[in-house]
């Protein structure tokens, strides 16, 4: 009876034990799978962002030298009022129109730990950084109506990326009208 007494507390001594030594190393073993799994899915994801990025490379080397100019027209890599000024300028003249004023509210420079330049203007979206910022403008014309639709036309069709936001006119005994246009343009940060 002793040799069965003494054989039963010897199993549950060994049985406890075992699970007293080898619970850390299961513990252990435990956060390293967890651990394995986490960087196994990050690996997967990881994979996939790259097969999307080579997807985009291929895309965005498809993409004709000309269509990437005009995309630069559309919306420039950097803010440059000037060449608007100036497109606007040959818009006005081909439509028999008086230019009076352009007005350009230029976007500051904010100061960039970088050597890069970043430009910030107005008032852009709280939820997340845009990928564009925007330069107001106010354009003072003087014409005849016909003039002015011609006006209208031109812009529209020029490839440059223009909100007209406010339009008000004038007009006077001689059938001059004065229009001034509220606008905004476009350039990506």
């Amino acid at each position: 009876m002793f040799k069965t007494i003494l054989s039963v507390v010897l199993l549950i001594t060994s049985i406890a034990i075992f699970f007293v030594w080898t619970q850390n190393f299961y513990l252990d073993i435990q956060s390293l799978t967890e651990k394995k799994d986490s960087l196994d899915n990050l690996l997967y994801r990881s994979s996939e962002i790259k097969q999307e990025r080579d997807d985009l490379n291929t895309s965005y080397k498809s993409i004709s030298v000309k269509d990437l100019s005009n995309l630069d027209t559309i919306i420039p890599l950097k803010a440059n009022p000037i060449r608007y000024i100036l497109e606007m300028e040959n818009i006005v003249l081909e439509s028999r129109m008086l230019l009076k004023d352009i007005g350009v509210q230029v976007p500051e420079e904010t100061a960039d730990t970088s050597n890069t330049k970043k430009f910030v203007f107005g008032s852009q979206k709280v939820k997340g950084e845009e990928f564009y910022g925007t330069i107001p403008i106010k354009i003072k014309i003087a014409g005849a109506y016909e003039d002015f639709y011609s006006f209208i036309g031109k812009m529209e069709k020029n490839l440059r990326l223009t909100d007209i936001d406010a339009l008000s006119f004038n007009s006077n005994e001689t059938g001059v009208y004065e229009f001034e246009i509220g606008a905004n343009i476009y350039y990506q940060k």
